[in-house]
């Protein structure tokens, strides 16, 4: 990381035409629309984060609040889902609905600082969460290796084509989780030192 500071804020309306660029970069052909971004900052904005690096908007993540269980319906992890139709206040299961980094600032540990800055702000704001959901796409080999590394696993497989709006050279799709109980802060500090 470079000596400017990386700071993490909830997000804001007036955010959007960055985050919308870095998801562009990050997710080319198949990005989220406009809408369900400012769909996703109205519904749960407490699951809304962006960072900084210096004062340049760098990256974000986003989540909603679900109640979901291992074998049911994947149809939910689509791009393009309504976070209003899936989010619920109550959920005890966080997914991960969306998470990137500016290309320019990719591969210099901006993705885990944002990440685990993220788990620590949910958690304390919800802390009866019993796991954390994400979503990723199979040759995302970086996000894997990064996920796998703070001790997320693969639950679940969504055939090539029927997550990405019938990209099927994309690959599967993996739903991968993470249990509350296996969420430790301060392992996740000493992971951002390295």
């Amino acid at each position: 990381m470079s000596s400017t500071t990386f700071s993490v804020r909830q997000a804001k309306l007036q955010d959007l035409q960055a985050i919308l660029e870095i998801e562009a970069q990050s997710f080319p052909g198949f990005e989220e629309s406009p809408e369900v971004f400012a769909e996703r900052l109205q519904v749960f904005v407490e699951g809304f984060l962006v960072g900084y690096l210096g004062d340049k908007l760098m990256g974000y993540v986003c989540s909603e609040l679900w109640n979901w269980n291992e074998g049911d319906d994947l149809a939910r992890f689509a791009v393009g889902h309504s976070p209003a139709a899936l989010h619920n206040i109550n959920g005890k299961m966080l997914y991960i609905s969306s998470i990137a980094i500016a290309s320019s600032q990719q591969g210099k540990g901006l993705g885990l600082t944002l990440l685990l800055s993220f788990l620590e702000n949910i958690l304390n704001l919800k802390p009866d969460l019993h796991s954390v959901l994400l979503f990723v796409g199979e040759h995302w080999i970086a996000a894997r290796s990064l996920y796998q590394k703070i001790g997320f696993s693969v639950v679940a497989e969504i055939p090539a084509g029927e997550w990405n709006n019938g990209l099927v050279q994309l690959g599967k799709g993996l739903v991968m989780k993470l249990n509350r109980v296996d969420i430790n802060p301060e392992k996740f500090r000493k992971l951002i030192v390295k």
